[in-house]
């Protein structure tokens, strides 16, 4: 909630000839701007995956299940354009903007319920698409002209392919006289990763103070690829002990992995436009990193639970990570 504290407002009464007062749109004809802002965010995936179990009359094993899976991630951000546009002659007071003028406040009482002395206040409000097209002559203005490339260094298009098999041996016994039950296995995963960046060709110049450069992107966008491929082997076990006929004991220990978001790994560069000489590595600046891995975790846990009754029971667990 923002703290609004209205003092002097002569200098405003004074340079429109109006009594102050937020609900006027008439006071609103300084500082004008119209700004198109344009991204377009894609995500697709795809993926299949096969299972299979196979049941084994044996002493310990119980089953075996294995399978595998193909996924194939495609995230495209496409940050299109910022652009600031011109606006018409009149601008807020052109019979366009004048016409989009709203005679009602957008929020019945603005701030209720917060603990502020500004509830309840209201200003002067527009019909936002109504009013950009009064400011700027078109709806379509500061649009990309058709065929035209919106490719720049903020765009993000990472492929990430994933190949995965696993294998799991189910057990039902007895540690001597304690029922036991788990199962232990492993998943291997092959994954590929391909990052299409954005740069430009870079022309220098002398910058405005000794032992600088200013530097300018020219040309058309330079599309680069960067490609890397990894695998992870993750094992996993999990005991569960029935150490009396009210009490479970259960133990797990695994491998797990947590992968970065795909626009993390953005191959795109910018460059700073101005750089000091004598540090010039410090120009680039990197989007993201298409060479990075998922985190790796090794993980523990023990639980105790006990049922005391039919209706109740008491749990306890440690884990590590």
């Amino acid at each position: 909630v923002p703290n609004l504290t209205l003092t002097d407002v002569s200098a405003v009464e004074n340079n429109t000839g109006l009594t102050f007062d937020l609900d006027n749109h008439d006071l609103y004809n300084n500082g004008a701007r119209a700004r198109r802002r344009l991204e377009n965010i894609d995500d697709q995936i795809f993926s299949v995956r096969l299972d299979a179990d196979y049941e084994v009359a044996g002493d310990f094993i119980d089953s075996v299940e294995f399978g595998l899976r193909f996924g194939d991630r495609n995230r495209v951000r496409d940050d299109g354009i910022d652009a600031t546009l011109g606006l018409v002659a009149g601008n807020y007071a052109s019979d366009g903007a004048v016409a989009a003028r709203l005679d009602d406040f957008i929020v019945e009482d603005l701030f209720a319920g917060a603990d502020t002395n500004v509830r309840g206040l209201t200003f002067a409000t527009w019909d936002a698409q109504q009013l950009f097209t009064a400011l700027t002559g078109s709806r379509d203005a500061g649009l990309p002209a058709m065929g035209a490339s919106t490719l720049s260094s903020d765009d993000a298009d990472v492929t990430e392919k994933t190949y995965a098999a696993y294998a799991q041996l189910n057990f039902d016994s007895n540690f001597g006289d304690t029922p036991a039950r788990g199962n232990f296995g492993v998943r291997v995963i092959k994954t590929e990763i391909s990052s299409i960046g954005v740069s430009s060709a870079l022309a220098t110049s002398p910058g405005p103070d000794p032992d600088t450069i200013t530097i300018t992107e020219v040309g058309t966008p330079i599309v680069n690829v960067e490609t890397n491929s990894f695998w992870d082997f993750l094992p996993s076990a999990n005991l569960i002990l029935e150490v009396d006929t009210d009490k479970v004991l259960r133990l797990a220990a695994y491998r797990a992995i947590a992968r970065p978001d795909p626009e993390a790994m953005s191959a795109a560069l910018t460059f700073d436009d101005e750089a000091d000489l004598g540090d010039l590595g410090s120009i680039v600046s990197a989007s993201g990193n298409p060479f990075l891995e998922p985190l790796k975790s090794w993980n523990a846990d023990v639980s105790f639970e006990w049922y005391a009754s039919r209706t109740s029971s008491v749990s306890v667990a440690l884990y590590a990570k």
